[in-house]
């Protein structure tokens, strides 16, 4: 027969860390799509959307499986004591243990009598007693209350359900937990010193991690719903107290979880949560309800909230959610399954809970078995046989044991009072009438006096109760089957002795990325040299649009000495002179809530470019022209519909306002965007590439920017920039925009890119390992050197770690998560440096010495999380939503109802890339933006070798060889410089007489390991290219046809025409019209044969190659004073009776000679 056993899901908490990638560059030969454009914010999103799905972790939960048909009225396995109700000797078997040190008088040493109630009724009618004391006397209420206060027990629990009757009264089992019974209990606890904790469960039946049903009749709207819990929590505590009870502590709720949907995608089927609710804002209501309306009653009343696990995570985020929400409570508790919870996660939640937010910690329940058998006919599910198989000893001093070890757990010098301690399971709940031979008493009991888990009345409210049943705990209670108590029970007390040899338990350290310790990132070393190129004029600029919000929410920033300061002040003494701030027009939904990412109206950019301009930097501001994030094409709400002239004016009239708002404001405006990533145009003005593109649509485009261009011109401070940015895609697709640019007259000053490293190095056919700038060079030639416009770097930043700090999950997760996803730099504190330093100087290097590579913004370098540690995301996760410091908010996927890019939401997910800490402490990176200015009042002329990053280039006079062969005098060699400037290295290369005009021909030369050009004889093994190949010993041209080489004592060989390869063997070459024919050359030399020879081709034959030029002879040959004949077409030397086309006639050649 199959046994009731808890199951029990064990939690795993990780949070995954994914990004998306580029879908990659515009390719020139290939149709463009609009809809594989992927942006930064896209990115962003993408990667949030997919860390929805994992946030919300999976509770554990202990339910009940479908109800035996019948009790077991006997097991033949079991010791014949269990099957007819004898004493079993277990109340004999003894049980001591050490006293725990930190534990003080009012340290809770409690227990669970729900059940008292109901069982004193029923075993009495079924037994004439209910309980006896140690030794052997029946005990009435007082007498009980004596024995356990006599065994060291300080505190009752008695759990109260609001309606735990059907319609007809008759009761729902589970000890019957009625008020009734709970005041009874309770008067005659205090009445003997014992303090009496009132647990209300919110439901008319236990409740559970996964079960936390309304009681019948409640309504379901909240405001409606908050008054009923407010209502029933105080008429029940003025019911108490007319009965002469005052609880010493009320717990609201049991097992209280965070909720989510088993159908998440249609929101059906909650699990966990609180009266239905499926938030924490409205769970945290009805706490906060049924917590006021227990200081009303008693003020001196302890509050305990009644949650599920033991799991930091998930502990975290119970008082989080209670701080966040400002619920008045003193005493987290929590339920312990014996079998299945580690106490080191335990202690590692009591130490949180207690040290960092100051609130005391309880046991609310737990169980453990002194035996495996069951002794009321109903299985058991206190997991006796999981603990067995796991090597723990069941009896009363297994009992004690693991009840000391919990102690140990949960009792420290910072959580022995005020609620804390621990609170045994229903320590009376046993067998009505003891014995397999008497389950059919124990299931007719359940039903009559609800001594069951549930009674067959509870059908139409609890799962699985349709057959009712008896007892699941009775093997792990600390009174036997004959209600005799177990020498366990006498652990209580002993705990209390004096033990000046223990010590509080310790528990193991989690990872501090997890819990918000410090995570030594802010000790981590990093430096970086000076840039000769990069001066104070340099922009070495920081996107910072996040930090009012984040500010607002409480999140400081220190300066390198741990004072607290303005962020835009610890930038600015530390380098960075320009500062970067996005403008959205409208980020509100109808209501006005913010769609987040630091909501940054005019109003909120306003004030930080003053702060900005007062701490002496220079702003630049990023219209999106559009609520959100306007890397995508969406128009804002208000232009909606608009037709082009509309957006135009739209466009202009915001503009102007803008404008006139910084200059009345004083700032120091030095830069203004038109348009972020605007790769695929601007408000719903739409462009496409190559093939597709239309010339309408980009004059449409330009037109629309001028609009902005000019409002600028008129009304921004003199001397204001204007920028267009588009994200970063290849240099032929920006060649593709810029030429659009030039033929529509677009107004601006500066082309401005996004550039990170992770996503953009290696692309345009570069070469992410050994040169991670070569692509931004690229892109920043064709800007600079082409159209002649200043260029910048508007976005780019590196991750300092692969660890997540606030539980939203991070656009860069860890190492190749995704085949695209590259780190050509060291994932640390030193490598976010490099990355500084290596594109300031790549922009003011690659423009060829003309100034105009202007510099680069990192963007978000302070976006770190509001409360550090991953345990924490839940907290983070309601700051995004309610003060904007996520990268989105839940209300921002109606920007654009079409659209599924910010249908997730969640916390920042760049903190892994900031240059502080999730502290607010600055990391060494940070002091790169001053290292790199050069201290020199001139820029020193590069000349030669000189190591751009980690890459080697050449200069001449300060400009950078591209493109070009050189000369270096101390090592003896010519080398060659690509269009980016990479040396070539072991490759072959064509070097045109006429770039501009490569029709005119050139010369193909070799660069070997060394970068040298090769000359004379070289033989390579590289694939596909294995062979000797010859080089002019002056110029270094492959040597391609015939050639005199002076090797191996003097030759002629070939080198094939097109791959420059030594033929070898029988050839047949396609030469000039006197040289065109069969060749022999030697297999090891690649010497050219001359004379008589025979190969084995066609079957074998004698050939004849030319004494002078080496051809195959043909036809007639006279050699010597003889006439020879070799076939037209194979060559072959005629033998013997032969015909001679050219004589018309049969000749005879000697057989042996061929002479004819």
């Amino acid at each position: 027969m199959r046994r009731r056993r808890a199951i029990v899901a064990l939690i795993g908490t990780t949070v995954s860390l994914m990004m998306c990638m580029p879908t990659g560059a515009f390719a020139q030969d290939a149709q463009s799509n609009d809809d594989d454009i992927h942006t930064s914010a896209q990115l962003r999103a993408e990667a949030a959307e997919q860390n929805a799905d994992q946030e919300q972790q999976l509770l554990e939960e202990s339910t009940q499986n479908e109800s035996d048909i019948v009790p077991l009225a006997e097991d033949s396995s079991y010791p014949a004591p269990w099957n007819e109700g004898t004493d079993t000797g277990v109340k004999d078997q003894p049980a001591q243990v050490a006293g725990v040190s930190s534990m003080q008088d009012d340290t809770v040493r409690g227990v669970n009598l729900t059940s008292y109630q109901a069982m004193k009724a029923a075993r009495t009618a079924k037994n004439g007693y209910a309980f006896k004391d140690f030794d052997g006397n029946n005990l009435d209420d007082n007498g009980m209350m004596q024995l356990l206060k006599a065994s060291g027990i300080n505190y009752v629990l008695l759990k109260v359900a609001v309606n735990p009757t059907d319609g007809n009264g008759n009761t729902y089992g589970g000890g019957n937990p009625t008020l009734d019974n709970a005041i009874a209990t309770a008067k005659a606890a205090q009445a003997n010193g014992l303090n009496v904790n009132i647990q209300f469960l919110y439901s008319d039946f236990y409740t559970s991690k996964t079960v936390q049903k309304l009681p019948k009749g409640w309504p379901t709207n909240l405001a409606k719903l908050t008054s009923q819990v407010s209502d029933y929590t105080a008429d029940s505590l003025s019911k108490l107290k007319a009965a002469g009870v005052t609880p010493n502590m009320v717990t609201i709720g049991s097992e209280i979880s965070s909720p989510y949907y088993a159908d998440s995608e249609n929101k059906k089927d909650l699990q966990g949560g609180f009266l239905g609710q499926d938030d924490w804002k409205g769970m945290s209501q009805l706490i906060s309800a049924a917590s006021k309306a227990i200081r009303a009653n008693n003020a001196g009343t302890r509050i305990a909230v009644g949650c599920s696990s033991v799991d930091q995570t998930l502990t975290t985020t119970y008082v989080d959610m209670l701080k966040y929400y400002k619920v008045d409570y003193d005493v987290i508790g929590t339920k312990v399954y014996a079998a299945y919870d580690d106490l080191n996660s335990l202690a590692q939640s009591r130490r949180m809970i207690s040290e960092e937010y100051g609130k005391s910690m309880a046991v609310l329940d737990v169980l453990y078995p002194f035996t495996e058998y069951d002794s009321d006919g109903q299985g058991n599910t206190s997991g006796a046989s999981d603990l067995k198989q796991s090597g723990k000893t069941l009896g009363p001093q297994g009992q004690a044991d693991y009840i000391r070890s919990l102690y140990k757990a949960m009792v420290s010098a910072k959580n022995n009072a005020g609620g804390a301690g621990v609170f045994y399971g229903d320590a009376t709940w046993i067998a009505v009438k003891g014995g397999l031979w008497n389950a059919d008493d124990n299931w007719n009991s359940a039903n009559e006096y609800g001594t069951g888990w549930a009674s067959k009345y509870a059908a139409d409210y609890v799962d699985y109760a349709d057959n009712g049943g008896a007892s699941q705990q009775d093997d792990a209670a600390l009174f036997d089957d004959l209600g005799q108590p177990l020498q366990s029970l006498k652990v209580f007390g002993q705990l209390t002795a004096a033990n000046p040899e223990d010590a509080d338990m310790v528990p193991t350290a989690d990872d501090p990325y997890k819990t918000g310790a410090d995570t030594g990132a802010a000790q981590q070393t990093a430096s970086v040299e000076q840039v000769p190129t990069v001066t104070e004029d340099t922009i070495r600029g920081a996107d910072v649009s996040s930090y009012e919000a984040l500010y607002k929410a409480g999140v400081r920033f220190k300066n390198f000495d741990g004072q607290e300061e303005s962020l835009f002040k610890i930038l600015h003494d530390n380098g960075v002179n320009w500062v970067r701030l996005r403008l959205f027009n409208d980020p509100y939904d109808e209501n006005g809530n913010s769609y987040g990412s630091g909501t940054d109206d005019l109003d909120t950019v306003t004030r930080m470019a003053k702060e900005a301009t007062q701490y002496g930097m220079k702003v630049l501001l990023d219209l999106h022209y559009n609520d959100f994030y306007a890397s995508s094409w969406r128009t804002p709400k208000a232009w909606k519909g608009h037709n082009l002239n509309q957006l135009k004016t739209d466009v202009y009239d915001f503009t102007k306002n803008v404008m006139q708002t910084m200059v009345n404001n004083g700032v120091d405006l030095g830069m203004v965007q038109l348009g972020n990533e605007s790769n695929s145009g601007l408000c719903g003005v739409t462009v496409s590439y190559w093939n597709n593109a239309k010339d309408q649509e980009w004059k449409n485009f330009v037109d629309l920017m001028n609009e902005g261009s000019k409002a600028i011109r008129q009304y921004a401070p003199k001397g204001t920039k204007v920028a267009v940015h588009f994200m970063y895609t290849d240099s032929g697709s920006a060649d593709f925009a810029l030429n659009y640019f030039k033929k529509y007259k677009l107004d601006y000053d500066v082309y401005g890119s996004t550039y990170y490293p992770f996503w953009s190095s290696g692309s345009d056919g570069t070469d992410a390992n050994q040169d991670p700038m070569g692509a931004l060079i690229k892109l920043e030639q064709v800007v600079t050197e082409k159209y002649k416009k200043e260029f910048a770097v508007v976005e780019f930043s590196y991750p300092f770690t692969e660890n997540d700090s606030d539980g939203g999950s991070n656009n860069l997760s860890g190492p190749n998560t995704d085949k695209n996803n590259k780190y050509p730099y060291q994932v640390s504190v030193q490598g976010q440096a490099d990355v500084i330093h290596d594109t300031l100087e790549t922009v003011t290097s690659a423009d060829g010495g003309t100034g105009l590579g202007l510099g680069a913004f990192y963007w978000e370098p302070a976006w770190i999380a509001v409360v550090p540690g991953t345990n924490h995301w839940a907290v983070n996760k309601a700051y995004a939503n309610d003060a904007a410091t996520g990268w989105a908010s839940s209300y921002a996927k109606n920007n654009d109802p079409s659209s599924t890019e910010y249908d997730a939401w969640s916390a920042s997910g760049w903190d892994n890339q900031a240059v502080f800490d999730d502290h607010g402490n600055p990391l060494q990176s940070l002091k790169a933006f001053k290292e790199v200015i050069s201290t020199k009042t001139t820029p020193e002329t590069k000349n030669g070798w000189v190591m751009d990053g980690r890459v080697r280039h050449w200069y001449d006079n300060g400009r950078m060889a591209r493109s070009h062969a050189f000369y270096d005098p101390d090592s003896n060699a010519w080398y060659w410089a690509d269009a980016d400037g990479t040396i070539a290295c072991d490759k072959d290369v064509f070097i045109p007489k006429d770039e501009s005009n490569r029709a005119k021909g050139g010369k193909w030369v070799r660069f070997d390991a060394n970068s040298h050009m090769v000359k004379g004889e070289q033989y390579s093994t590289k694939a596909n290219h294995v062979g000797w190949y010859y080089f002019d010993p002056v110029t270094g041209e492959m040597a391609k046809g015939m050639k005199y080489v002076s090797s191996n004592g003097g030759k002629w060989v070939y080198y094939d025409w097109i791959t420059g390869i030594m033929a070898h063997g029988e050839q047949f070459v396609n030469y000039d019209k006197a040289h065109t024919g069969w060749y022999l050359f030697d297999k090891t030399t690649g010497a050219m044969y001359h004379g008589d020879t025979y190969i084995r081709s066609n079957g074998g034959k004698w050939v004849r190659y030319d004494p002078v030029t080496g051809i195959m002879v043909h036809g007639l040959d006279r050699r010597n004073g003889a006439w020879y004949y070799f076939d037209q077409y194979t060559g072959k030397m005629a033998h013997g009776r032969s015909w001679v086309p050219e004589w018309h006639a049969w000749h005879h050649f000697d057989k042996v000679t061929g002479r004819g």
